[in-house]
């Protein structure tokens, strides 16, 4: 619920969402990584980074927080922006190809007696 008042521009009702998401499950990366969102949203970048830090120790291929992080190195102009975009590259082509393998087509045949 939190993400989807976050699309909307529901910021207030976005914290309370995700932060009640937290205290249900604090190690919940889904949550930390929009919460990591919120805080850049209201451009307080330290606490934005703590929180998708915390979703990337749990989960290091956490497509949202990864690409978060990508936005929140982009803004403060860190260093370890060209890194982390080429970590973001990495995981967009696994999921393509996750995705690839999910829509692969199988070919179905009658059975052939020898």
């Amino acid at each position: 619920m939190g993400a989807i008042a976050l699309e909307q521009d529901r910021f207030d009702e976005a914290f309370t969402e995700l932060r009640e998401a937290l205290k249900t499950k604090p190690d919940f990366p889904d949550a930390l990584a929009e919460m990591g969102r919120w805080y850049l949203n209201r451009k307080d970048y330290q606490q934005a980074g703590k929180q998708l830090q915390r979703a990337l120790k749990i989960e290091p291929d956490h497509y949202a927080a990864n690409f978060y992080l990508l936005m929140l190195y982009t803004r403060t102009n860190d260093a370890k922006q060209g890194t982390q975009a080429k970590r973001f590259e990495e995981l967009k082509k696994l999921l393509a190809e996750k995705n690839q393998e999910f829509l692969r087509l199988v070919e179905v045949r009658p059975f052939e007696t020898p």
